[in-house]
């Protein structure tokens, strides 16, 4: 039966109507899908700008409680005295106990003088407080974070890098339910001068570093990966906090490694703060633990002068794949 010419006619009107509604729809689908992700990526930008904040704050509190530390009159008497006389380490031993009962966060509080020799040491242990033994005390002239202190001068305050605590030459560890952890940790210091302005040693707080890591691990959006690097790539916050760490645990875990498109040469760009790989949208903002992004006062960056970020830096990396 042959078809007339209205038929055609409307059969055609038919199949185009068909074909621009589906084009339509499929454009529409597109767009919506665009849109989906600009906004995931918005979305994505603004929670590591808060992550990043919540980071710095992190740090500055730390600054007061050296200051406040510095001035206890026990402490002034001591670094005065010089002598370290049981009785007034003791003094300085208890202060610095009843301060920590309100600081859940601290790890240790350490007295150190000038050759590296521990004199007072607090530590919270499962959360209790434990004024360290005099057999216990230890040297720690060796220690990285010690020689970095000897550059400090007067008014000067320590950052060290956050890795796992090391006591007795061993990652220290905790068990709790039948598995081990680490202890990661952050040390902050001043330099101890009496009153005639000769340094007598340094005051260092070591910081549980897993409240701040928390931020990072557990708070991420769903449809991305917030992880924390440092400068080789090595993970110091991760959702399996098994991968962090990866050198001093000698696993090697790796940023670099799980995502082997990317190049150790895109992070050195330090301008940069976002890229697409593949499907992949990274977004990234450096973190200076020396410089004015990430530290006490202006004074730190002395430990590792004006070049600082080219020896340690970290990076806040937010992943959002486009395919989830």
């Amino acid at each position: 039966m042959k078809l007339s010419r209205l038929n055609i006619f409307l059969l055609l009107i038919i199949l185009l109507i068909s074909f621009f509604s589906i084009s339509y729809l499929d454009f529409t689908k597109s767009k919506l899908n665009r849109l989906e992700i600009l906004n995931e990526q918005f979305e994505l930008e603004y929670n590591l700008e808060n992550k990043y904040l919540e980071f710095k704050l992190f740090q500055k509190n730390i600054g007061l409680d050296l200051v406040f530390l510095n001035n206890l009159y026990s402490m002034r008497d001591l670094v005065d005295s010089s002598n370290f006389s049981i009785e007034s380490k003791n003094k300085l031993a208890n202060e610095l106990k009843q301060y920590m009962l309100n600081k859940p966060d601290f790890y240790q509080i350490s007295y150190i003088d000038e050759l590296g020799l521990e004199q007072v040491k607090v530590e919270n242990r499962d959360g209790v407080i434990e004024i360290i033994s005099e057999d216990k005390l230890q040297n720690k002239f060796d220690t990285i974070y010690f020689q970095d202190s000897l550059k400090l001068t007067q008014g000067d305050f320590y950052l060290s890098e956050i890795n796992l605590n090391i006591e007795y030459l061993e990652l220290d560890t905790r068990t709790l339910l039948n598995e081990t952890y680490f202890i990661p940790s952050i040390r902050y210091g001043i330099p101890l001068y009496d009153k005639n302005n000769v340094r007598q040693g340094i005051l260092i707080i070591n910081v549980f570093a897993n409240p701040f890591l928390d931020i990072i691990r557990f708070e991420g959006l769903d449809f991305s990966q917030l992880t924390l690097i440092d400068n080789d790539g090595y993970y110091v916050a991760n959702k399996n906090y098994l991968k962090e760490f990866g050198a001093q645990t000698k696993t090697y875990d790796n940023f670099f490694t799980d995502n082997p498109q990317i190049s150790k040469d895109i992070f050195k760009n330090f301008n940069a703060s976002y890229m697409t790989v593949g499907d992949n949208y990274f977004r990234f903002k450096y973190i200076y633990p020396t410089l004015k992004n990430f530290e006490i006062y202006n004074s730190s960056n002395k430990i590792y002068g004006e070049d600082s970020e080219k020896i340690y830096y970290l990076i806040l990396v937010n992943k959002l794949n486009s395919n989830e």
